[in-house]
């Protein structure tokens, strides 16, 4: 399997600290290791205050647990997660509360940090408990660039100015949505997509609370006045 290389577009940016490069990544010999350092630095900055994981969400992640898979396709997924886990608390890496949360034994995981000891310090002291509550980490949004090259049609630098500005004047879930609409109603087109985003601009993308309904794609078949959209 090969990497097709990172698409066209701005990313979010992932804070690292400095000391990852020069002391901990050269003491790590086993890959499940640094793939579970990678996903924390990688999904705690973006959880509530104060920031853990569950050993729920760990298990949960497909990407996350697929990269695990690779390591060792013979053991469970379990197996694969608890060895992973293991070796970062032996580290230090990691820090581990187990707590019984609703009658039931749950396993709360912090970064090794000032903050993270805290917490943990809080938690034994009794003056903090964690909710527990299962969360989805951070479901990929597409780039609407991909999203663009992969149902669209060629990125010309014109379209890809076309994305770029209309990312910023209406946020990456409209225009993803927007090339969503243009896909299911065959209007494989820059334009069209453009027309349906000054449309929700005009008239807003949400009637009350209610979202537009499916079939409502069809009305961005033709501009205000009337003419068809090709």
């Amino acid at each position: 399997m090969t990497f097709n290389g990172f698409p066209k577009g701005e990313y979010g940016k992932l804070d690292i600290p400095p000391m990852f490069f020069g002391e901990w990544l050269p003491q790590i010999d086993d890959l499940s290791e640094l793939k579970i350092m990678l996903f924390c630095l990688w999904a705690l900055p973006q959880k509530e205050k104060p920031p853990y994981l569950t050993y729920e969400e760990f298990l949960g992640h497909t990407p996350f647990m697929a990269g695990l898979h690779v390591i060792a396709p013979h053991l469970s997924p379990e197996a694969l997660l608890d060895s992973a886990l293991q070796k970062s608390l032996a580290r230090g890496t990691l820090l581990e509360v187990r707590l019984e949360i609703d009658n039931q034994p749950r396993r709360f995981y912090f970064l090794n940090t000032d903050s993270g000891r805290e917490v943990v310090r809080r938690i034994a002291q009794g003056e903090w408990r964690p909710s527990g509550q299962y969360i989805e980490i951070l479901p990929e949004k597409p780039n609407i660039y991909k999203l663009y090259l992969e149902n669209v049609g060629a990125l010309t630098p014109m379209i890809t100015d076309e994305l770029k500005d209309a990312e910023r004047d209406f946020s990456a879930d409209w225009v993803a949505e927007a090339i969503e609409i243009a896909v299911r109603s065959n209007k494989r087109n820059i334009k069209y997509i453009r027309a349906i985003l000054e449309r929700w601009r005009r008239e807003g993308k949400y009637d009350g609370k209610e979202k537009r309904q499916e079939q409502d794609w069809r009305s961005y078949l033709y501009d205000e006045f009337g003419n068809p959209l090709k």
